[in-house]
């Protein structure tokens, strides 16, 4: 009997008919005596037959699956496959995001992981086109505790890191971050987005992009306590830095599912397409279209609870600020006076915070509109400002000093606010050489400014604040007169005004010396601390005494 060789070619041993053989291996056994079988003549041919073969049962799924996880084991394959696009197409189509057998799902998840332990492999999986083939399986809940580690790898490069916000990574892992029903599954997730958000260079704009959606509040949580920005986003609060509800969490839960599962279905058909979010997005929470909300801070609360410390409050002054002179440019009057409040209430409960002040650069901009654009809530904002030091010097360097004694004749309705801020501004101040304000209040605008009060001349504009206005100008004269290099300069600008006599010789703060008539009783406001008498000038032949009489 003769057979030709297509039948010799279709002989099989019957006991060998249920045995997976690739490349002349028995599957089986290559599994089964992995550790002691000859080694494979080329372990990368073997694989890519094994990566090749198609139309197997389940039972042969899983041989060859197991096959391909005992090769990346057992051989040095790991650099040969990442330079063969070929190879690593393969080995990531294995992945299902549905798999139907988690032996197989599972092995190859395991040579990825091989993969992405190396570093140069992670950088050409980061540039290749299996990454998007990869990020899908972390749409599913199924196999995210194996996947989101395999991710952080691919992440910890910057192309990586890049390529996985476009290719949809972020918004994957935001739908699990907000909607995932697994405490557990949450917190591996917040974990993850925390680290994306602080790796240098790429981490602000994932940042900027979690703040469309986010309080910046859950953000700073999850960058430093992923189990902490979970409880937090189930929670319901109400500080000055968050609002937050479980209805806008359902809210803004269900909008980022909506925009999983429309991306979803789009990178299934076309792995190449890119999840971008407009630059003027943010999504709207319907409890906070009333909140004034500035640096991250709500004012109205704020307001409410002043004392309550603030992550950020150097970034808090830079944006009450700004959104002061914003107001100012747009003569939103109800704004600045809401900002204004908002500066004294913060500053007087938190002074502290005023030290950042005074190298910010807004001091400068704050004495430029007394200058054009003086107001009553500029005034307010300067009268808590100069209780610091270091920024009442950095005022008086921006000239701040003579522009107040110009400016209170022409505000008369803030006169006396504005005295007080002038009185503040010239006790305990040390001479600044050219810098030294004392000089500049010999200016003619400013004597004439000053004389045309103490003078009387708008007394009855004044009205019954007239008394304390003059007595904290002449406060604010005596304090400047402490200054020993400049005072006989001033000291002699002032006895040009014969009016001044009036007032020279004041000794004490709290009794003011006086005449047959007493002017006026002055009881400002605590902020002030002037109190006490002002008389006209004294007869000679009167001799008062230099402190008030003891109390019987």
């Amino acid at each position: 009997m003769e057979w030709t060789p297509k039948e010799y070619e279709l002989f099989r041993f019957p006991s060998l008919k249920k045995e997976l053989i690739i490349n002349g291996v028995y599957i089986r056994l290559f599994n089964e005596q992995i550790r002691t079988c000859e080694p494979l003549p080329d372990p990368i041919i073997f694989l890519r037959a094994c990566l090749k073969i198609n139309e197997m049962n389940k039972e042969w799924e899983q041989l060859r699956a197991i096959a391909i996880c005992n090769v990346f084991d057992q051989y040095d394959v790991i650099n040969a496959v990442c330079d063969d696009n070929e190879l690593l197409e393969l080995l990531f189509n294995l992945l299902k995001e549905e798999p139907d057998d988690p032996i197989v799902q599972k092995s190859i998840l395991h040579c990825v992981k091989r993969i992405v332990s190396n570093g140069q492999c992670v950088e050409i999986v980061a540039k290749s086109k299996v990454l998007s083939k990869f990020l899908v399986l972390l749409h599913p809940t199924e196999y995210l505790e194996e996947v989101v580690p395999l991710t952080q790898s691919l992440f910890s490069v910057t192309t990586g890191l890049q390529q996985g916000i476009i290719r949809g990574g972020l918004l994957y892992l935001l739908n699990h971050f907000v909607n995932d029903s697994e405490l557990e599954r949450r917190v591996l997730v917040s974990q993850l987005i925390g680290k994306m958000s602080t790796t240098p260079g790429i981490g602000p704009k994932v940042s900027l992009t979690l703040s469309k959606f986010f309080p910046i509040s859950i953000i700073n949580t999850m960058k430093m306590d992923a189990r902490g920005a979970v409880i937090l986003l189930d929670s319901t609060t109400e500080t000055p830095e968050l609002i937050w509800n479980s209805e806008m969490k359902n809210d803004v839960g269900i909008f980022i599912g909506k925009m999983t599962k429309a991306f979803y279905t789009k990178q299934l058909s076309d792995p190449t397409v890119k999840w971008q979010v407009p630059d003027t997005f943010a999504f709207k929470y319907k409890e906070l279209e009333n909140e004034l909300c500035i640096g991250g801070v709500f004012i109205r609360i704020l307001n409410k609870n002043p004392t309550c410390p603030l992550n950020n409050p150097n970034g808090f002054s830079d944006g009450l600020f700004n959104k002061y002179q914003e107001a100012v440019r747009q003569r939103d009057v109800t704004l600045m006076d809401v900002l204004a409040k908002t500066a004294a209430v913060f500053y007087t409960n938190q002074p502290q915070c005023l030290d950042y002040l005074a190298p910010s650069g807004h001091l400068s901009k704050l004495v430029e509109l007394l200058k054009n654009a003086p107001s009553e809530s500029l005034f307010i904002i300067l009268q808590v400002i100069v209780s610091n030091k270091e920024c009442k010097e950095k005022l008086i360097d921006e000239n701040a000093v003579p522009i107040l004694a110009i400016t209170i004749t022409q505000m008369v309705d803030q006169a006396q606010l504005i005295s007080d801020i002038f009185r503040s501004m010239t006790s305990d101040v040390d001479c600044k050489g050219v810098l030294c304000f004392v000089p500049k209040l010999c200016g003619e605008d400013v004597q004439e400014s000053i004389f045309k009060i103490l003078d009387g001349n708008l007394d009855q504009q004044l009205g019954s604040s007239s008394p304390e206005v003059k007595a904290l100008i002449v406060d604010a004269l005596q304090n400047a007169l402490q200054d020993s290099t400049h005072s006989e300069q001033l000291e002699y600008c002032l006895d040009q005004h014969p009016s001044w006599a009036k007032y020279s010789r004041q000794k004490h703060v709290l009794y003011l010396s006086g005449a047959p008539s007493i002017a006026g009783y002055i009881a400002g406001p605590t902020s002030s601390g002037a109190v006490g008498l002002l008389t006209a000038a004294e007869d000679a032949s009167i001799h008062r005494p230099d402190a008030p009489p003891e109390l019987k």
